[in-house]
């Protein structure tokens, strides 16, 4: 469905649904329209509505970047438009009832392109987004009344290729994940960093967390947990980064993932009931680096622990090489255990061992606590086998399977 330019922001209504924003650009006659899309939750079309549509044929831009539902069972969408004879684009806001229909469309003069919203406790909005062309406080948090009339502006960060976002947070203030510029140099991306500000609601800076990355630290999706602290997302370089900060905006620990050696993007996280995250992007082949398929352009899904951890037990101390794309290679039960647990290792056909595998248990320190070969000679076999748990205390431990260089994969254990 749809195509053309700009995303197809996609939020959750109240009964499992969802809602997006497509835009339909015609090649032909350059002109664009907005659907309001509505899916069921097995993803089928519910309806359509015509949203907005450029006033001319040669509209240049005009679309969506991020929906949010509303706490009147509506939605809102914020985005840009821009046409011939327009100084600059215009960050802009369209409210809708749960049935899609437009209740009121604004534009914000002198803004661009506006990523980031949520609803305000008022039920006005919060925005944020960039003004093309100006890398030094060229970013903008704008907070509206709730007909989306503008109350107050404030600039900040400074730097294009990132999204901005913003949420209201649990204490009453408002945050914003956005790029920032530390000094002023043009294309030095070493002076870019990171950024978590906190503002009140008149539009204050309260207070502030970073990290700074050596190149091209870019943001995208960033969420509240339930105890004030905060997940963050983003990249650096070709990486995946993934930042905790906590409640006072202290950074608690970072995570970097990547896959092959070409380019990548996170567009979404989320919290999971288990305390973990689960985050969704792509990862792009170059050909550099012997990527296996270059130009494949994959969806990414990753299912991170309450550490951010994709092998539990990452966060502990060690210089072993962890090996990704194994996670189903190790499987246990019963789990919680008692003197002992059923192991099961199935590694890839092909996948080469560098010496013999082990099976080694730590605590929740990170202190090894046990150790064990696989049985069978060299250490692969046989498989399912009963490992002995009889000689340790009750508690967590992360279980890993390790050849002679490398952590291959891992799980969390509970002994009762």
């Amino acid at each position: 469905f749809g195509g053309g330019f700009a995303q197809a922001p996609l939020c959750t209504a109240p009964n499992g649904d969802f809602v997006s924003e497509v835009v339909e650009f015609n090649t032909d006659s350059i002109a664009i329209k907005t659907w309001f899309y509505r899916f069921d939750q097995q993803g089928d079309t519910l309806f359509r509505k015509l949203h907005l549509q450029g006033s001319n044929s040669d509209t240049l831009f005009l679309g969506g970047y991020q929906a949010v539902p509303t706490s009147d069972s509506g939605f809102a969408i914020c985005g840009s438009y821009y046409e011939p004879g327009m100084q600059d684009a215009v960050a802009t806001l369209l409210k809708t009832n749960e049935l899609g229909d437009t209740l009121w469309f604004r534009q914000y003069p002198s803004s661009g392109v506006a990523y980031g919203i949520d609803e305000n406790f008022d039920n006005g909005f919060l925005l944020t987004g960039r003004k093309s062309g100006q890398t030094w406080n060229g970013l903008f948090l704008i907070r509206t009344d709730s007909l989306g009339q503008e109350l107050w502006r404030r600039w900040y960060g400074g730097y294009l290729d990132a999204s901005q976002q913003v949420h209201l947070a649990s204490d009453g203030n408002i945050v914003t994940w956005a790029n920032h510029r530390t000094v002023w140099a043009p294309d030095a991306f070493d002076t870019v960093a990171c950024r978590l500000t906190k503002w009140n609601q008149q539009g204050t800076v309260i207070d502030q967390g970073e990290y700074r990355m050596p190149y091209r630290p870019f943001t995208s999706d960033f969420e509240e947990l339930p105890d004030g602290s905060w997940i963050t997302m983003g990249k650096w370089g070709e990486m995946y980064r993934f930042n905790k900060f906590s409640a006072s905006l202290d950074t608690v620990w970072t995570r970097t993932y990547w896959f092959f050696g070409g380019f990548h993007n996170l567009f979404d996280v989320e919290p999971t009931s288990d305390g973990g995250f689960i985050a969704t992007g792509e990862a792009k082949q170059t050909g550099a680096n012997n990527d296996p398929i270059p130009g494949l352009q994959t969806v990414t899904v990753l299912k991170l622990d309450s550490m951010g951890c994709l092998v539990p037990g990452c966060h502990t101390v060690g210089v072993q090489e962890i090996v990704l794309g194994l996670e189903d290679a190790l499987r246990l039960w019963p789990n919680p255990a008692s003197d002992h647990v059923n192991v099961q290792v199935s590694l890839p056909s092909g996948f080469e061992v560098h010496g013999d595998l082990v099976l080694e248990v730590q605590d929740a320190l990170g202190r090894e606590v046990l150790r064990s070969p696989l049985p069978g000679s060299g250490g692969g076999g046989p498989s399912p086998f009963s490992f002995q748990l009889s000689a340790l205390p009750s508690g967590l431990y992360h279980l890993h399977l390790l050849d002679d260089t490398r952590v291959l994969t891992g799980t969390k254990l509970v002994k009762e």
